[in-house]
């Protein structure tokens, strides 16, 4: 796993660096070479069983028609470099960015057999494969497109190799198969013009789902790896920790959005593939995390249009 990390970093870094450069190919083909190379590692092992997971987890997990409807994910990211002064000193030395709030909508859904053999514009039978799902086969697979709503992004404002949009390819286990990048490949791109190249690249399904450098709040656990079945929780106190700085608390209150989502539910935490700590807090009923905390980003479920 070390080695295929470092591999993965080195790529990626690599990647970077060619990037100022050169156009967007050289960060397409830089992912592709890292992302293959996890595979090749992989190479040969079945996919994981989801008879171990605990009847609390089977529960929550989503039912892939209550993520049917868009919802919202509210974004505070942390920031180096910049110091908001409070009274109370206790909050000198946290630093938050102002928030960005995503929109998730749902682009294909349907069984993952079905997704795996048709053809249409999002390129499902890229990531689910026959080779993964059978016939017979009862998953449900779903294809989540992410836009930042807020601040709109305005055509004026982007740049060259800006992101605009994610995808993201999920069986109704969260194991993530594939992700894509919409990336502007000219200053002040209209995706109508040709001017939005698109990056993908197939996923693990045995690591979890990782938003990588990006902005887009979409770490999740994935249930195949030890350590998060592990140190999933149910709690009577505590499931979602937002912190209480009075920046967030003022923010929230301002976008309509609870402070205190709820006591019992549930929490994990576990390693990203950049050896990161997440921690997610799930609200008993909500399909998505209703917390995710990283060394990046908060991030806060808006809205209860994905609750079961």
């Amino acid at each position: 796993m070390k080695l295929v990390f470092c591999l993965l970093l080195s790529s990626f870094l690599t990647g970077c660096a060619i990037q100022k450069k050169s156009s967007g190919k050289a960060y397409r083909l830089a992912l592709e070479k890292a992302f293959s190379r996890m595979e090749s590692h992989e190479k040969g092992r079945k996919l994981a069983s989801f008879t171990e997971r605990s009847q609390e987890v089977e529960y929550l997990l989503p039912r892939i028609k209550s993520l049917s409807t868009d919802f919202e994910v509210m974004v505070f990211p942390k920031i180096t470099g910049q110091a908001f002064k409070y009274p109370n000193k206790k909050f000198s030395k946290l630093k938050w960015g102002f928030p960005l709030i995503y929109r998730f909508q749902k682009r294909r859904i349907g069984k993952c057999y079905s997704l795996a053999t048709s053809k249409d514009k999002w390129r499902a039978f890229r990531y689910f494969t026959q080779n993964n799902f059978s016939s017979s086969s009862k998953r449900n697979c779903l294809v989540l497109e992410v836009k930042q709503s807020f601040p709109k992004i305005l055509r004026s404002r982007i740049r060259k190799d800006d992101k605009i949009a994610m995808r993201i390819y999920l069986d109704d286990s969260l194991r993530p198969f594939g992700q894509e990048y919409e990336i502007a490949r000219v200053p002040k791109a209209r995706k109508n013009y040709g001017e939005v190249g698109i990056v993908s690249f197939k996923l693990n399904p045995f690591y979890p789902l990782d938003s990588g450098l990006s902005g887009f709040p979409v770490d999740l656990p994935n249930f195949t790896s030890p350590v998060a079945r592990k140190n999933w929780k149910k709690v009577l106190k505590g499931a979602t920790k937002v912190p209480k700085h009075p920046f967030i608390v003022s923010q929230m209150r301002k976008f309509n959005v609870a402070h205190k989502m709820c006591e019992e539910g549930y929490r994990t935490h576990y390693k990203d593939l950049y050896g990161r700590k997440v921690r997610v807090g799930w609200c008993e009923g909500n399909a998505w995390p209703t917390t995710i905390e990283t060394r990046r980003y908060f991030a806060v479920l808006r809205n209860g249009a994905n609750s079961l």
